[in-house]
């Protein structure tokens, strides 16, 4: 445990668990072990493995490749339309996302996890099990699956690992390269899931860093900026990493 990471997920709006790994590091630091190893839905989190899976089958051939719209138009208007890899991705456009997931196929998204060892590797043949299980995976999980990933070291496609650690790029962070990815799930009996996973280029290496949030039905307004604001907050307090 790091003390403050602790007393930032106890000074959260909502339940929080913290994962920060440093460059060097052997161990993450975590802001609670037993909540760090507890899994859930990994929600749009899950749209790294699901890339990842849709390169490697060459579902899509890079950033660029735009993914249909089924035509139906949605309360979130920047997904009503086709879109690139990349943009859907950012966008966290479900519908976009479980055609790609339908393509793939379920025998071999779950022969995909397995090989990877994504969470509990369990999925089934509808297009929510990221969403409402029986998919799941802790903090502690998303941290191992990222930089196992930003080293190419995962069991998959070297060139597909390269590709959506490329894809995943956001606007620099204090000046620095910044990866990652938010994800948002109501699974049935609650909590609320909230994640944001992802890694900073550091002068020493590479930091990562998982942050899940949990409550009940909370108002989008407060509930999703405290993604990722947390997880660089978290980073701000980790030698090494910012702090």
């Amino acid at each position: 445990m790091h003390p403050d990471l602790t007393a930032l997920a106890e000074g959260a709006p909502y339940p929080a668990t913290l994962v920060v790994k440093a460059p060097g590091m052997a161990n993450p630091w975590v802001s609670a072990l037993a909540p760090a190893q507890r899994r859930s839905v990994p929600a749009s989190t899950f749209k790294l493995a699901s890339t990842l899976a849709s390169l490697e089958a060459g579902l899509v051939a890079n950033a660029d490749t735009v993914l249909p719209w089924d035509g139906v138009r949605r309360d979130r208007e920047e997904i009503n339309g086709p879109l690139p890899l990349r943009e859907a991705f950012h966008r966290s456009a479900l519908p976009h996302y479980q055609a790609l997931v339908a393509r793939l196929g379920p025998s071999a998204m779950a022969a995909f996890l397995a090989r990877v060892g994504y969470g509990n590797g369990r999925s089934d043949d509808t297009v929510e099990f990221w969403l409402r299980g029986p998919l799941a995976i802790s903090p502690l999980e998303q941290v191992a699956f990222l930089e196992a990933l930003s080293l190419g070291a995962l069991p998959a496609d070297p060139e597909a690992q390269e590709k959506l650690w490329t894809l995943m790029e956001k606007a620099p962070l204090g000046g620095r390269p910044w990866r990652g990815k938010t994800g948002w799930s109501r699974p049935p009996g609650g909590p609320d899931v909230g994640w944001f996973v992802g890694a900073l280029d550091a002068p020493e290496g590479r930091c990562f860093v998982a942050l899940r949030l949990e409550g009940s039905h909370p108002p989008a307004a407060t509930f999703l900026p405290q993604r990722e604001a947390l997880a660089q907050a978290a980073l701000a307090r980790i030698p090494g990493c910012g702090g």
